[in-house]
């Protein structure tokens, strides 16, 4: 499914059938300043789909015509057969079982639902896709396995990116950088780590998977001139790294980091085997989840609305 232009608009007309309310409520919601909207040249009211998410998402409205938002295709038509048991675990199970049936459509619309209806990325990070991913590793991996591991991946990929762009801020109030360890293929760890900085109202420059420490340090801390304006570096260890000479570079770059008061943030399933502690300093933190990183990028946002 191509990917929602979060800066395309919708008529309030529009929007009221995307959450099934009417339209003139719809507009009162706008008059009062709930619903932020711009005017055409006509004078007609138009509201930018990542506005209608956010309003959405904060009030936890029940999308039932999700193709007002955008979208369209398969995934759509799936959105109306998503879970709708409260439990987690049924929500899981469901998610893994149209990844095994190759039913990509209904999994990608099944995340999309839970985020419109206001859970976090860093929720269905931690709750639904890394443990999904990580049973569909487990077992033999023959073709058929491989197959199903990789088609899995891409709806990962693009419903994170889909999340991504729908809650993503128009002036981020941080910048952060951030990849995969050297010799780590993995895609999804620093794509959710991305995905969490843009919800969380920074930019994200994900550098991807197998990035070293040192190609990580011309973007957080460049020597050619150009200004970093970084403030959060964050890296995803999902596999251990054995070279010591890139232990060594990302031990460097975490102290250049203090140093430099730019926060790191260390996660991945393998990042203890780094044997680092992250409780003595305040611009050095190891994450467990995708929750725990959220958590510090939102006390950070608060922190500067209130230095403002």
């Amino acid at each position: 499914m191509p990917v929602t232009d979060g800066s395309k608009t919708l008529s309030p007309r529009d929007l009221a059938v995307a959450i099934g309310m009417s339209e003139s409520s719809l507009k009162r919601w706008v008059d009062r300043g709930l619903l932020e909207s711009t005017r055409t040249a006509g004078g007609h009211r138009r509201i930018r789909v990542k506005e209608a998410v956010r309003f959405i998402r904060d009030r936890q409205l029940v999308v039932s015509a999700p193709e007002k938002l955008g979208l369209s295709g398969p995934v759509t038509a799936a959105f109306a057969e998503r879970a709708t048991s409260p439990t987690e675990d049924s929500l899981y199970k469901s998610f893994v079982d149209y990844l095994e049936a190759g039913e990509g459509d209904r999994a990608e619309a099944l995340l999309l639902h839970r985020f419109l209806s206001g859970e976090s990325i860093a929720e269905l990070g931690d709750l639904i896709i890394r443990p999904a991913m990580e049973e569909l590793g487990h077992g033999p991996h023959g073709p058929a396995e491989i197959v199903k591991e990789h088609r899995a991946t891409q709806v990962c990929l693009q419903s994170i990116e889909q999340m991504r762009v729908m809650s993503s801020f128009d002036e981020p109030e941080f910048k952060a950088v951030g990849g995969g360890s050297a010799g780590n293929a993995y895609l999804l760890p620093t794509l959710l780590a991305a995905g969490v900085v843009e919800e969380c109202g920074g930019r994200a420059i994900n550098l991807g998977a197998n990035t070293p420490a040192r190609a990580l340090r011309c973007e957080a801390l460049p020597t050619d001139g150009r200004e970093g304006n970084v403030d959060f570096v964050w890296l995803s260890i999902s596999e251990p790294v054995n070279s010591q000479e890139e232990r060594q570079a990302i031990i460097d770059l975490i102290e250049d980091c203090i140093r430099g008061k730019v926060h790191f943030m260390l996660g991945g399933r393998s990042c203890k085997t780094m044997e680092l502690d992250g409780s003595v300093c305040e611009y050095f933190t190891i994450h467990p989840s995708f929750q725990s990183m959220h958590a510090i990028l939102e006390s950070a946002g608060v922190q500067r609305l209130r230095a403002k």
